[in-house]
């Protein structure tokens, strides 16, 4: 024999191969053949699977053999019995078989021998009792199945589950094994002319005929080597093995298994490559706390190593040790042992132990232990060239990785599935009038009714041949399905028809090539994501909530069209006002202008100036009426339609007219059916109430209409914004009797009565609008995450991934529990998120466990928990805490009592009433629990990276658009999560109503079709609605469940306790004497602490406290849990039923007086600033807390005008409220100072409250003067005088918040805790210690504990010590800039804040990835090839479901593609390019959009983009869609502008470098430039030459302010006048002419100047002697009077010279005469002017009048009628020689005084004018000097002032003789 030949032979006697071959008549499977013949091939594949599994047997433990055999499957029928297996179980030392139905059956049902049942049509055969206990057969030790020929080697199941009775689970056909091999066979169906067994424990009844679903089955699965089976606790892949060590016993001839079971557990079982596929896996290193050798003191190979955490490690596990001292240690080995008590604990062997090995190891700090991936030990199923031909619905393959450890993967390739379904039970249709899916009714049916009944009866419910009909949920059929972490490989595999063709769920991930989608439903479903995250993504916080920035920009004006007022004159209806030059009825007014919509505004106004006065008119809607009255917009509230019929709410007038646009929204979302959420549809008016709608104008005129079911709280929108002049319900309209177009406005406005004096047409009307400038980003809510530095082994989080509260809910080391030293950067773990439980306990009558929690669980309904370490002493529980035992295991948590308590249900039997952990040690195995599920599926839809995670580098810090996958379909799909809708993650921008801040949106899964979801209101903000989701899931937000109006205040109440006013701190009053125990000591860990002696649920304020007891009195206490609800005067009463009763005097107190609690003792219970927000539908409100009531109620402080909390929001702490100390106003700035730390910024939005709490409006901080000291902007005085401060919270706030400047108090909204304080002494950057003020702040460490966060400005710090330092005790130590804020000095009084960083991990999502995929066909049904080929096609679906049939994402799921549709069109990601025209479509994009304009089909959001090319830019339809560049933009290039071009900014220019717009060159202008009043034109770098018209005296000037010359250089100069008719000016280089309409009058010539007509001047200036060419010398008047005349001795003036100006004489002596020879004045000589009478020029005689520097003398008599005033000289000082007048009496006794007559004219008194005087000469003969003057002609004179001394003097003597006569 050749060589060869024996080789093979001896591996075929090793069962290397054995045959299978139906049809041979030498085929058997009795005992006596081996099946590894060809001659003698087996007849059945089950008893080749055994035989297999029998070949790879080698005695003793854990040494079989896999990867060794191959059956090879001769073409035939090979039927398989793959009904559920039987069950064994250890019963003491015994092997105990259960059969199907968990029966006891003799352990010899298994015995294999020579008169062994092999026949498959048997009820009772042997080989269907080694099957898996979940049905199918199980194919061992990697054993490869390979067919001879695809098509006519058949596999037939002869075990189809009964699709219509839930009891029966689902089933498979093959459960295969890590390394198997399937090759070229094909599946069927169960024959239909035979009966199938369909139950899973009944096998004598029960059976059909297979013509029905078969969805319950699938052809691979995975062999459970993982799970326990409850009852024999013994996976099901163990039990095979074991069931098999029974079977092969002494009666099969040298094939006996001498390890059997119970005795052997390992010498026949499952081997780790079968369920490990591909070997270990796991993704990240587990840190080491402790490893010994030996027992620590005496070394031996044996290691035991503890780690940080649950390692989840199995023996046989490949690891790696590392960074443990000494190294001997590092090696590479398998796990030999695991801890059964303790989940941290696991052994590894040395190889060689050294002698001078420590048996401690000295340094474990680093160390870690990685597993290792294995992929010779095991690798994956492949299945490849395999055919599933069904026509009832079977499933290709499922690879549930929760049954599998290691990589669980599976690859398959060129499997082709045919999987159609005729049983018409299996599918649901849409009825859109009943709003749910109409089917079958499914009740369980049996026996030939099972298949009779698939089959419909009734026409109209053959839904297997219907167009609209899809599959039922549950009955969906799969080709591949990969679950629970698995990953595939799929590369050319064909599924046609199913339900679903490729499904990833719960973590699961593929990648797929060149497959095709043909036919059928859906081709790609991503469902979920992991249950578990990475230990790399479970490391980040949540710190902060970004809400949108804050819109400040200016209001400005928008030019519109001029207003004509002749028209609107004549017309005379002030509520129209006529557009000038719009006349034409087809060239419509512009409806946009500059992008914004006029009339569209709330309330909007229309403007025009006249005459430098603003005047105004409101702008109304077209209503139908003559006496409009809307603005903007007529909100219609109606009811669900009826007929299609809507009818207004309250039954009043709609103002609708037929043909008028309308849009239809429901705040919940849920719309009519055939309405869609952003269609614009017509009305038809039925009556003043009701209503129909049509989907054209063309349709509504001929009361088409849309046929419309139910909807829910809906409102019918006419807006402006989405229509245009001309169309109904438009305030611009055309007036066909005027022919021209007005607009609407309110009646009685100003505009009209302003305009009734004038004529003409206005300037340009305007309306007034406030851009939205901000980025898109910055219009959305986000999230800040932080990761820090010091956790290792981290990564910046990936998009897409889910998130969840982070698992690390335990401690790292027991130590934890007693840590009291300084914390330090790299204990961020430290206290991350504790989620211990302090009881437990199981309520058998209801299977309802209840958890108390030892901290708030923040739990909801629904949650997915796990459970872990729970110890009890039930038979069907876990005395050791096992994992997925007795109370442990994933649950979803069923009620909610209390913030501490929850409820979930098992199915588990025979628990223990309560937990049997002793709760008093505190250690790692604590019992504790997971919230594995937050259930709201909320994930990283993208995510802004400020600062890049670098390990012990830098801090990651990540801004986040969080979106949620939860929502829910409400009919039949009920369990179907979808992801918000993309496309509308920007708010919609509503240009005319700017909105900064929108409300929530409410995202609405349709019904139909699956996998739509619709946005209620485009304008509200899908980020926000996610935001509200996690702050109410991660406990921020406190539900509210009522609301109660005071008036001046209100009481809320909440769903759960609300942690305001727990229990800080207390005093024992008394110890008290006979608690538990009464001799010796206890502590009593989270004992519940009641405000009553009465001890229930409604006295229990959720205060924990650990108690300990020493010889029956209470020695010490500590508060664990605060609590909620407590008040003064309470008193803490400790739980009776944990401590004992005692005497009752064990209570806590604020003192030992006993007069219950203080103040003090409590945490903050009022003075808190509250938002209630959440609800999409009604408005936010901002309150603050006046006090706390109870446990579940506060009452804040309100006034009647203030917006009422409802019952569907929820509260957000904020902040603590500041009140007002002193106030100022000044030129429109506002500054408040408070008493206590406002804790504001620029840029932060606040609620400014009056003493009595009414709201006097939000404003926001221009300027933080200092840390009680603030300003705002105001336009007029408030008095706020004791009032108070409100911060905003959810609001938006004025400040950029990016990877440059993070601007966190501006932007940043922190997770406040309730507490705060205050600095008391500065806080420089490089102090570790925050000094805070004591005065109102007790307490410190109970209120900023060891572990907890505080917020100081934007900086985040950790407290780092549970000591106080200081003498004061008022020092907190604490850990300086953490998650990535900037260490600052922090001034004295800074505000201190408590926050609580929320621990978050990211789970990553189920993926599919799909290149070069093919779908054809796809859509609806079974693959009936309704939206199949062309010719018989019955219904065409949209573009929108042909895209949900491609691909679906639910719950988290992630699926990504490229590919090809029928048409030939090709997609990659979520865009779609036409095969035929080339045009781009996005899908699941968000795209922006404006109201009023159409959204973009492809629309997508790029941080770069290069256009090599050219950028074209429509404008819409209206060509008035408005683009926008908010960010500087450069142009390299020539820019063409072809219309109007508007700067908008106010910007004013003073340099050529300053203003709106600044161009660096030369500019050209073709046409008008046109400025206003009062703005300048100006040139040079100081603005010299300027030119503007003035408005305040309508001049127009061109001014030179500068230095220099005003020159204007030309050849020819003209000055016409405005028509251009008439030369005012006119040079050239010879002339200068002046024209007078248009007549010469003056031209300046080479000699001269030549003046036409009379020259009229006021004076002239000159000699005149170059004067010539005047007439006789001579100047006329203009009656030809010579007024001046020229002569050869001067000029001679007749008539009136008047002068305006000055006269200046210049010759050396001027001298001017007044007529002829008349008066003359003189100078003389210098500085002397002198008038004389008579005489020449030139003469000094008959001087009269002389005027010099000392004075004026005159010469003559002067005359003066009035009053002359005169003083003389008489100082002493210029007097010498005085001697007193003697006799003075005689002398006036010689005088006398006289009346006379004047008689000579040398006197200027006229001749015969009587007088009164004295004589001359009787004064003259008194030789008196100075008394008397003799003129020139001789005549005396006196100066009779002179005569007073004499007088004097005189009187003087008399007196004194008067005095001695007296005397006498």
């Amino acid at each position: 024999m050749p060589l060869n030949k024996l080789d093979n032979f001896l591996k075929n006697v090793e069962g290397r191969i054995l045959y299978v071959s139906p049809s041979d008549l030498d085929a058997s499977d009795a005992m006596s053949n081996q099946g590894n013949s060809q001659a003698t091939p087996f007849k059945t594949i089950q008893r080749a699977l055994i035989e297999s599994a029998r070949f790879s047997y080698v005695q003793g433990n854990n040494n079989d053999i896999t990867e060794k055999t191959t059956i090879l499957l001769m073409p035939g029928e090979h039927i398989i019995d793959n009904r559920p297996g039987y069950k064994i179980k250890k019963s003491g030392n015994n092997a105990q078989i259960l059969n199907q139905a968990g029966g006891v059956v003799s352990t010899d049902s298994l015995s294999l021998n020579l008169d062994s049942k092999f026949d498959l049509t048997v009820e009772d055969n042997i080989l269907h009792k080694y099957n898996s206990v979940h049905g199918g057969v199980i194919v061992p030790r990697g054993t490869s199945i390979v067919g001879l020929d695809l098509r006519k080697t058949k596999i037939i199941p002869k075990y189809v589950p009964n699709p219509t009775d839930s009891s029966v689970p689902n089933s498979a056909i093959f459960r295969i094994t890590g390394a198997c091999y399937f090759w070229q066979f094909s599946v069927f169906d169960g024959k239909e002319n035979e009966l199938v067994y369909t139950d899973n424990t009944i096998f004598t009844s029960k059976l059909s005929t297979p013509t029905f679903s078969h969805h319950k089955l699938t052809v691979f699965e995975y062999a459970d080597g993982v799970n326990l089976n409850e009852q024999t606790e013994l996976t099901d892949l163990n039990m095979y093995y074991y069931k098999l060590s029974l079977a092969y016993g002494t009666a099969t001839t040298n094939r006996n298994i001498i390890d059997k079971f119970p005795a052997s557990t390992d010498g026949f079982a499952a081997r780790r490559p079968e369920f490990e596929i591909v070997g270990a896996f796991a993704a990240d290193p587990i840190s080491i706390t402790s490893l010994i050798s030996g027992d620590g003191s005496n070394v031996s190979p044996v290691v035991t190593v503890t780690t940080q955490q649950d390692h989840n490690l199995d023996v046989g596990t490949p690891i790696k040790i590392s960074g443990v001292i000494p190294l001997e240690y590092n090696i590479s080995a398998k796990v030999t042992s695991v801890s059964a008590t303790d989940k941290k604990v696991f052994t590894y062997a040395l190889d060689n132990v050294p002698d001078e090995l420590p048996a401690t190891a000295s340094n474990v700090s680093g160390a870690t232990v990685t597993v290792e991936t294995d992929t010779v030990g095991g690798a994956s199923p492949y299945i490849f060239n395999i055919s599933l031909r069904s026509v009832y619905g079977m499933n290709g393959m499922h690879a549930d990785g929760s049954k599998a450890t290691g990589f669980r993967s599976m690859v398959v390739a060129q499997f082709t599935g045919v999987s159609l379904q005729k049983d018409d039970r299996a599918f649901v249709k849409y009825s859109k009038t009943g709003r749910d899916y109409d089917g079958l009714i499914i009740t369980p049916v049996f026996d030939e009714r099972l298949s009779s009944e698939s089959s419909a009866t009734d026409t109209e419910k053959v839904f297997h041949l219907d167009s609209d009909a899809i599959y039922r949920n549950g009955w969906e059929t799969r080709h591949v399905k990969i679950s629970n972490d698995s990953v595939l490989q799929i590369v050319s595999v064909f599924a046609i028809g199913y339900g679903i063709h490729f499904e990833a769920k719960s973590g699961a991930d593929a990648s797929i090539t060149n497959s095709n989608s043909n036919f059928g439903q859906l081709a790609l479903v991503s469902d979920g994501f992991k249950k578990n995250a990475f230990q790399k993504d479970d490391r980040a916080f949540i710190t902060h909530i970004l809400p949108p920035r804050a819109i400040t920009s200016s209001e400005e004006n928008i030019d519109w069209v001029t207003i004509d007022i002749d028209k609107t004159k004549t017309v005379n209806n002030d509520k129209r006002l006529y557009l000038f030059g719009f006349t034409s009825e087809d060239i419509l007014p512009p409806s946009v202008t500059q992008g914004f919509r006029v009339g569209a505004k709330v309330n909007d106004v229309l403007f025009v100036d006249i005459a430098g006065v603003e005047k105004s008119a409101n702008i109304l809607m077209e209503d139908g009426t003559a006496t409009p009255s809307l603005s903007s917009v007529k909100t219609i509230e109606v009811g669900e339609p009826s007929g299609s019929l809507f009818t207004t709410s309250d039954g009043s007038a709609h103002k609708l007219s037929t043909g008028e646009k309308v849009i239809v929204i429901s705040d919940d979302g849920d719309l009519p059916e055939n309405l869609d959420e952003k269609t614009v549809y017509f009305a038809i008016v039925l009556s003043p109430s009701t209503f129909k709608l049509a989907s054209s104008k063309t349709n509504a005129d001929n009361s088409e209409f849309i046929s419309v079911y139910k909807g829910t709280n809906l409102k019918v929108l006419s807006r402006v914004s989405d229509k245009d002049s001309g169309d109904l319900g438009h305030p611009v309209q055309f007036d066909s009797d005027q022919g021209q177009w007005f607009i609407n406005v309110q009646t009685g406005n100003n505009i009209f009565t302003s305009i009734a004096s004038l004529t003409g047409r206005t300037e340009p009307s305007f309306v007034k609008r406030i851009s939205d400038t901000r980025s898109l980003d910055e219009k959305i809510y986000k999230v800040r995450l932080a990761i820090p530095k010091e956790i290792s082994n981290s990564k910046n989080p990936e998009n897409g991934f889910v998130i969840q509260e982070s698992s690390s809910t335990g401690v790292r080391g027991s130590t934890d529990f007693i840590k009291n030293d300084a914390l330090t950067r790299s204990d961020f773990e430290f206290q991350r998120n504790p989620r211990f439980i302090s009881s437990c306990t199981f309520n058998n009558a209801t299977d309802i466990i209840t958890i108390q929690a030892e901290r708030p669980h923040n739990l909801q309904i629904g949650d997915l928990v796990t459970i872990k370490n729970i110890k009890d002493g039930g038979s069907g529980g876990s005395a050791l805490g096992e994992d997925n035992k007795g109370y442990n295991g994933e649950f979803t948590v069923k009620n909610i009592p209390n913030s501490l308590t929850f409820e979930y249900e098992t199915t588990r039997d025979n628990l223990g009433a309560s937990a049997t952990n002793d709760f008093s040690i505190e250690d790692t195995s604590l019992p504790r629990f997971e919230r594995t599920d937050l259930k709201s599926n909320i994930y990283l839809f993208r995510n802004t990276l400020v600062s890049e995670y670098i390990d012990a580098t830098q801090d990651g810090v990540y801004q986040v658009f969080a979106l949620n996958s939860s929502n829910a379909i409400q009919e039949e799909y009920t369990d179907l999560n979808y992801s918000q809708n993309v496309v509308d993650l920007y708010p919609q921008l509503d240009r005319d109503n700017v909105n900064e801040n929108p409300q929530a949106s409410k995202s609405f899964a349709v019904r139909s079709p699956l996998g739509q979801v619709v946005t209620n209101d485009p304008l509200k903000s899908l980020t926000r609605e996610t935001n509200d989701k996690l702050l109410k899931s991660i406990g921020i937000g406190q539900p509210l469940f009522s609301f109660t109006d005071n008036t001046t205040t209100g009481i809320v109440s909440f769903t759960t306790e609300h942690n305001f006013a727990g229990i800080m701190t207390a005093t024992l009053h008394s110890g008290g004497a006979n608690y538990t125990p009464n001799s010796g000591v206890a502590t009593y860990r989270n004992v519940k602490v009641f405000n009553s002696t009465t001890q229930n649920d409604s006295t229990w304020n959720g205060t924990l406290s650990d108690v300990i007891v020493s010889n029956g009195a209470v020695t010490s206490f500590e508060i664990t849990n605060t609590g909620s609800g407590w008040s003064a005067g309470n008193k803490g009463y400790f739980d009776a039923n944990r401590i004992g009763a005692g005497n009752g005097v064990a209570i806590l107190d604020g003192n030992v007086s006993g007069a219950g609690l203080t103040s003090g003792n409590i945490g903050v219970s009022s003075d808190l600033v509250i938002q209630f927000t959440g609800v999409g539908t009604a408005s936010d409100s901002y309150f603050r807390l006046k006090e706390v009531n109870d446990k579940k109620q506060i009452t804040i402080h309100k006034t009647g005008a203030d917006v009422d909390p409802i019952s569907d929001q929820y509260a957000f702490t904020v902040s603590s409220s500041s009140k007002v100390d002193t106030e100022s106003f000044s030129d429109g700035l506002k500054t408040i100072t408070t008493f206590e730390p406002h804790g504001l910024v620029a840029g932060n939005r606040f609620q400014l409250n009056n003493s009595s709490n009414v709201n006097q409006g939000s404003y926001i901080v221009k300027t933080k003067v200092g840390v009680t000291t603030f300003t705002f902007e105001l336009a007029s005085d408030i008095s706020v005088d004791n009032g108070f401060i409100l911060k905003h919270g959810l609001s938006a706030n004025d400040g950029v918040s990016d990877s440059g400047q993070e601007n966190l108090s501006i932007r940043g909204v922190e997770l406040f805790d309730n507490e705060h304080a205050k600095l008391s002494a500065q806080m420089g950057s490089g102090v570790g210690i925050a000094t805070v003020d004591t005065t109102n702040t007790h307490n410190l460490l109970q209120r900023f504990p060891y572990g907890s966060y505080l917020l100081i400005d934007e900086e985040i710090l950790r407290v780092s010590t549970n000591t106080l330092l200081g003498v004061n005790n008022d020092q907190i130590s604490v850990i300086r800039g953490v998650f990535g804020t900037v260490i600052k000095n922090h001034a004295t009084g800074s505000l201190v804040k408590k926050i609580k960083p929320f621990p978050i991990q990211f789970n990553r999502p189920s993926i599919l990835r799909a290149s070069g995929h093919t779908f054809e066909y796809l859509g609806y049904g079974p693959g009936n090839y309704s939206t199949a080929l062309p010719q018989v096609q019955v219904k065409t679906i949209s573009e929108k479901e042909e895209f949900l049939s491609q691909s679906q994402e639910r719950a988290g799921g992630a699926v990504v593609y490229t590919g090809m549709n029928n048409k030939g069109d090709f997609y990659i990601g979520n865009q779609k390019k036409s095969a035929l025209t080339g045009e781009e479509t996005s899908f699941d994009t968000p795209i922006p959009s404006v109201t009023g304009e159409n959204p973009g089909r492809l629309s997508v959001v790029f941080d770069e983009t290069t256009i090599k090319e050219r950028l074209v830019v429509e404008g819409g339809k209206s060509k008035t869609s408005l683009s926008e560049f908010d960010g500087p933009v450069t142009f390299n290039k020539e820019v063409q502008l072809k219309d109007a071009v508007k700067i908008k900014t106010t910007t004013d220019s003073t340099s050529s470098t300053t203003g709106s717009l600044i161009i660096s060159g030369g500019v050209g202008i073709a046409k008008t430039a046109n400025l206003p009043d009062d703005a300048a034109i100006k040139f040079g770098n100081d603005g010299d030459l300027e030119i503007y018209h003035d408005s305040s005296n309508n001049h127009s000037y061109v001014k030179e302010s500068g230095t220099g010359e005003l020159r204007i250089g030309t050849n020819i100069f003209k000055v016409n006048n405005t028509d251009d008719t008439q030369t005012k000016i006119s040079a050239d280089q010879t002339n200068v002419i002046l024209f007078s309409s248009n007549n010469e009058k003056l031209r300046t010539t080479g000699a001269g100047v030549s003046i036409s007509g009379v020259c009229t001047a006021t004076s002239f200036r000159g000699d005149g002697s170059q004067l010539d060419g005047l007439n006789n010398n001579q100047l006329l008047d203009s009656n030809s009077t010579v007024r001046a005349q020229a002569t050869t001795s001067g000029l001679t003036i007749t008539g009136q010279l008047t002068n305006n100006g000055n006269i200046q004489l210049t010759s050396a002596n001027p001298e001017i005469e007044l007529n002829n020879g008349g008066p003359r004045f003189r100078v003389p000589s210098a500085n002397v002017l002198t008038i004389h009478t008579g005489s020449g020029f030139g003469s000094s005689e008959n001087e009269r009048l002389r005027v010099n520097t000392t004075g004026i003398t005159v010469t003559g008599s002067g005359t003066f009628t009035g009053d002359v005033i005169a003083f003389s000289s008489s100082d002493i000082t210029l007097k010498k020689d005085i001697s007193p007048i003697k006799n003075a009496l005689d002398m006036v006794n010689s005088i006398s005084g006289n009346t006379f007559t004047w008689n000579t004219g040398l006197t200027p008194y006229e001749n015969g004018t009587k007088d009164t005087g004295i004589l001359a000469q009787e004064i003259e003969a008194l030789g008196l000097p100075g008394v008397t003057i003799t003129r020139g002609n001789g005549v005396k004179a006196v100066r009779y002032d002179r005569l007073i001394p004499v007088l004097i003097e005189a009187v003087k003597e008399l007196t004194s003789k008067v005095n001695s006569l007296e005397n006498k």
